[in-house]
């Protein structure tokens, strides 16, 4: 089980009222600015920090790992991408120009995430490592380099 901690004490005050909830919603719905109105919060989710080392378990000889772009969510050097919060890996899809994977409500590329980090990015290899390893993922019809592994 991971630790879960919050990196302050919430409060009753870390959560918007009723009171502002209703103008909120009262002058959305008439098309009126209600930004003034929320005394906006900290997003709670960006509080809450999960060990990265979880993953460590389903790691194979050689993966590294390293923190995605969202807190609770990590990717390894053979391509998976792994989520914390609730235990269990990304299902990537496979295109002829990139492997693309989405988390948090953002798409992204294996191949931007791995220059950030100085690996090597080979969609072969990764494909490769996928399918030996019986992985769950998508390969598009258009990824040309599927059907020559």
């Amino acid at each position: 089980m991971p630790r879960t901690t919050y990196k302050k004490q919430l409060t009753a005050r870390d959560y918007i009222t009723e009171k502002e909830y209703e103008e909120a919603l009262w002058r959305y719905y008439n098309g009126l600015d209600f930004d003034n109105v929320i005394e906006y919060k900290e997003n709670l989710a960006d509080n809450i920090v999960i060990d990265a080392s979880k993953v460590e378990k389903y790691l194979l000889k050689g993966e590294q790992y390293d923190r995605l772009f969202v807190n609770h969510y990590v990717i390894t050097s053979f391509g998976r991408a792994y989520s914390l919060r609730y235990d269990k890996f990304l299902k990537p899809k496979f295109y002829n120009s990139n492997v693309y994977m989405y988390a948090s409500g953002k798409n992204f590329t294996l191949y931007s995430e791995f220059a950030e980090r100085g690996w090597k990015h080979d969609k072969v290899e990764i494909l490769k490592h996928y399918r030996d390893n019986n992985w769950n993922h998508v390969v598009h019809e258009n990824c040309l380099y599927a059907n020559d592994i």
